[in-house]
This record gives C-alpha cells, structure tokens and sequence, in this order.
C-alpha cells in the first residue's frame, strides 16, 4: 500500500487483504516479539483460516439452483487451500539443498532400476525413469487408437496401490479386458462365456490373480471434474494410493463454475487440477 501511495492504515489493510477491519482489530491483540513470533504467526494463521471457512460456509448456505457436487467441491476446495498452506512454506536454499542430495543418496542406495513406478514398457520407463511423484502423464491418440488399452497395460502391470477413474467405461468392461490381458483370451468371447478347451482354468487362473490386486476403481459416468478429485483425495486417504490413472481427461464434466468455458479451456482447467491433484497428493497422475 505505502509502495503505490497508500497510507496503511487499518481500513485500507483490510480492504487490500479482503478482510474485515473488525478481524484486523483482534489481531491487535497479539504482541509480536523476536522471541514469540512464529506463535504470533501460527495465530494469525489460524485466525485467516477460520475466516475462509466461514466465508465459504455462507456462500454454502446462500447458494440457490447449485448442485450438491458443486457445494462438496467448493467445502473441498476451502478444506484443501488450509491444509496446503500448511504442506507448503518458504525454504532457504541450505534447507533445499539438504534434502535434494539425501533424496539422490537414496535414490543411488536404492535397488530399483527406475526412480519412479514402472510402466511395464520398458522403453517408456528408459525415458520416464518410470512414473514419477508430483508429475502428471498425458497419452493421447485419435480415436480408438488404444489409449484405454494401453491404460489398461499400465495398471496391469502396476506393482503398488493404484486408484482408476473411469469416466468412459463401466468397472465391469475394465475387469473384463484386463481379464483379457491377463489370460490372453478374445475379451469378446469372455464378455460372451465363449472358452474353449482349457481356457476355462486359464480365466480362473487370470481371475484369482487380479481379485489379490490392490485396484480402487470409480467408474461414474460423466464424472464432474471436482467430484474426480474428490474421490482421488478419497483414495489416498482411504487406500494410500500410490498411483491415479484417469480415462480419459476430456470425459470430466465441468463444475458448474466453468460450465460457460470454451471447451478447450474447461480441458485446462481439468489438466491444472490434475497437475495440483498430483502434487498435493504426492503421487503420480496419468
């Protein structure tokens, strides 16, 4: 404020934060000394905290015509902004540089040919070191090209806990191809119960292997992009996911909020909170 001009005084403080003057005055309260100003800090924190919440309670209660996703999505939102400003904070670069080389040390302890989650191509994972934390994958192609089998490849092969948001095709259809791929029999003809000689044993063989996979899938059709990322958050709290895969990225319906983009921007926005879902959740996204 001083910077543009301004004087800064407790009106103009809390208009250029968007916050009332009344909650600038409680926190006049606190005496901030060299001594006890991370508790100060921790304070005021939380008090700005509070104050979102509330705010985004009442935008709950006055919404009219909203879905009940939407409401969820914004609470989910409100919930998720508190806890990453509490993940997230300013480091020096003697911290940065600590934990980037015990990172490489373990990284060269390690065992693993690949520093990420192997695809089970192992071309791809000579280039990607395998799916990484934090970072979000795109496979596109044209039209039944085999974007979803290759997924499927993915998770087939996957060998940690791995969530599955299917916004395009039913559990049932997934279990079945994987099937396919697990015991090399026509999908159709297992849609069908078409086996010949042997093959019967070979499905159950396939079967009993894949029921012992750690596999969370959520198959909504349409899904609505906060609902994806809700259930995503869901998994990894519930099932500690290690992995998510999304079939596919342009099948999420907008929230209401971006209902009125263009389509390719409503594709960005969908693309950026896979990127932050990646991130917050510390975990790999394709």
């Amino acid at each position: 404020i001083a910077a543009e001009g301004g004087l800064p005084d407790m009106l103009t403080v809390a208009e250029d934060a968007q916050v009332p003057a009344s909650f600038l005055t409680r926190l006049k309260r606190y005496d901030a000394w060299a001594s006890n100003w991370r508790f100060v800090e921790r304070q005021v924190r939380q008090e700005v905290q509070i104050l979102r919440l509330k705010s985004v309670a009442e935008q709950v209660l006055k919404s009219k015509g909203v879905s009940s996703q939407d409401l969820a999505g914004m609470m989910a939102e409100a919930a998720e902004s508190i806890k990453g400003s509490e993940q997230w904070a300013i480091s020096d670069m003697q911290e940065t540089v600590k934990q980037t080389v015990e990172l490489i040390e373990r990284r060269v302890n390690s065992k693993e040919p690949y520093i990420g989650i192997p695809s089970g191509i192992r071309t791809l994972d000579e280039m990607t070191q395998g799916f990484q934390a934090r970072r979000l994958y795109y496979f596109g192609a044209r039209p039944s090209q085999g974007k979803t089998a290759l997924l499927l490849n993915f998770i087939s092969d996957c060998p940690v806990p791995c969530g599955v948001l299917s916004a395009e095709s039913a559990k049932e259809e997934l279990a079945v191809r994987q099937l396919a791929i697990k015991s090399r029999i026509d999908s159709q003809r297992i849609s069908v119960g078409l086996f010949k000689k042997d093959e019967t044993r070979i499905f159950m063989d396939a079967a009993s292997k894949l029921y012992e996979r750690k596999i969370w899938i959520y198959d909504e059709p349409n899904m609505n992009l906060d609902t994806a990322v809700l259930v995503a958050r869901r998994m990894k709290r519930l099932y500690d996911i290690k992995v998510l895969f999304v079939d596919y990225l342009q099948c999420l319906s907008p929230s209401a909020r971006a209902s009125k983009l263009k389509f390719f921007e409503q594709v960005a926005m969908a693309s950026k909170a896979m990127k932050q879902l990646a991130r917050t959740l510390d975990i790999p996204v394709v």
